[in-house]
């Protein structure tokens, strides 16, 4: 598979050229090859039926999540205003009750 053959070397550091290169060539092929087998696995899963319903699922369990997250959230700033006001309307109250 390598393009050079050690063989063929004449000495040492001919030999560890010769590797030097081979194994820069194999890294490139490798890279290569595993990108083409991550498009090939993307592509699958872009056309797989089932990935895209789980896709879809998962952004429904997401989407319903943060809008649950929102109403407790509102929920709760009600429930505050509302005991704000409450102790307003108590103090007035005494304010009067102490006034008449």
């Amino acid at each position: 598979m390598d393009e050079e053959d050690l063989e063929n070397a004449g000495n040492r550091e001919e030999r560890r050229w010769i590797e030097k290169q081979n194994k820069a060539a194999r890294q490139l092929r490798k890279k290569a090859e595993v990108g083409r087998i991550r498009t090939l696995v993307d592509a699958a899963y872009g056309c797989d039926p089932r990935v895209k319903k789980f896709r879809e699922e998962e952004r429904e369990r997401k989407l319903a999540q943060k809008k649950m997250k929102e109403e407790v959230a509102k929920a709760a700033a009600e429930e505050k205003i509302r005991k704000q006001r409450e102790a307003e309307e108590e103090r007035s109250e005494e304010r009067f009750s102490r006034n008449a």
